[in-house]
């Protein structure tokens, strides 16, 4: 079965809920971004931390909730990552406006990795140019690193390739595979039975790939971005992108909602083993030979062209989140 991290946390949820998903076995890791924590922050759980902390700069007290966020989920989480170094971890993002300045956020994630002060933080990086490097210095100093907002092949290895500069021996790195943001821009091109298929195909072509050039059991690609946005004729189950994605020596990240309506029984003894086996499963009952054939079709679609915009507008989403945040501070 797929290795499920929770893609969500928030202070009452962490110290109130988790510890039973934990304990049934249900997430064994935890993700977290900007956007995630400009969610969290307008809850009441916050109100009287964020007025002790009056005074200091909206980023300051940013991260003084974030950072006690983490460390209390890395603690929840301290026992599977003790007994298995590759569950139990949590990751935190670095200021992504930062994300072109590799010096900068080397610095921000060092920075982040001493105040969380636990062995099972994770600090995540954009695919970038200047990301890349920011990978591998991070992970040449021991921190764990989930790279984020790879949407493409040639942003997963360049993540590999920054992975293995490392020469990492016991850090792990996850490259996270954004699923359904593909679906979100192709899906009002295609006829109904065709559409929620590109994201998953894209995915796993970059897990066939990864097999192939990754020798180090520390490296793993996760699954990220596979919430169900609406349900309706084509996505008729929220747990549509984690059935298909079952890769035993993956992660899924899932949000609270996709993982309460996740039959896990059924995680367990249907796994996913070729791109193949995904085109029998599903109601989307179409051929990979049909589909290979239906891309061909939508030749005024520039894949390239896409990748670089759903990264752009990833980090746009993220800056704009942390301005939030500022401005919650201030408030």
């Amino acid at each position: 079965m797929i290795n499920i991290w929770c893609d969500f946390l928030e202070r009452n949820f962490i110290k109130e809920q988790l510890p039973k998903l934990i304990k049934e076995g249900k997430v064994k890791g935890a993700t977290s971004n900007p956007s995630i924590f400009a969610n969290a922050f307008k809850s009441e759980s916050y109100k009287e931390e964020k007025a002790s902390l009056k005074g200091l700069s909206p980023k300051d007290i940013y991260e003084s909730l974030a950072i006690k966020d983490i460390q209390l989920a890395c603690d929840a989480f301290r026992g599977l990552y003790e007994a298995k170094q590759s569950e139990g971890l949590v990751s935190i993002e670095i200021d992504p406006t930062l994300s072109e300045d590799a010096e900068a956020s080397i610095n921000e994630g060092l920075k982040l990795f001493e105040l969380i002060n636990r062995p099972n933080v994770m600090i995540k990086v954009p695919a970038t140019k200047a990301g890349y490097k920011v990978m591998q210095a991070l992970m040449s100093e021991g921190v764990h690193v989930n790279a984020t907002l790879v949407f493409g092949k040639e942003q997963a290895l360049e993540t590999l390739k920054a992975f293995k500069l490392s020469k990492s021996k016991n850090t792990q790195g996850v490259i996270s595979v954004f699923v359904s943001r593909y679906d979100r821009v192709l899906d009002p091109m295609l006829n109904a039975g065709e559409r929620g298929l590109f994201g998953i195909l894209n995915a796993l072509d970059i897990y066939d790939i990864f097999k192939i050039l990754n020798t180090n059991p520390n490296f793993r690609i996760l699954f990220a971005s596979t919430g169900v946005k609406a349900l309706d004729s084509t996505y008729i189950d929220p747990a549509h992108y984690v059935y298909t994605l079952n890769l035993s020596d993956c992660v899924n990240t899932l949000p609270l909602d996709t993982i309460k309506a996740t039959d896990f029984y059924r995680l367990e003894n249907e796994p996913t083993t070729t791109k193949e086996e995904y085109f029998s499963k599903g109601t989307n009952q179409i051929s990979s030979d049909r589909f290979n054939r239906l891309l061909l079709d939508l030749e005024y679609i520039n894949i390239k062209a896409t990748e670089s915009k759903l990264l752009e507008d990833g980090l746009s989403a993220f800056k704009l989140a942390f301005k939030d945040i500022f401005k919650m501070m201030q408030g």
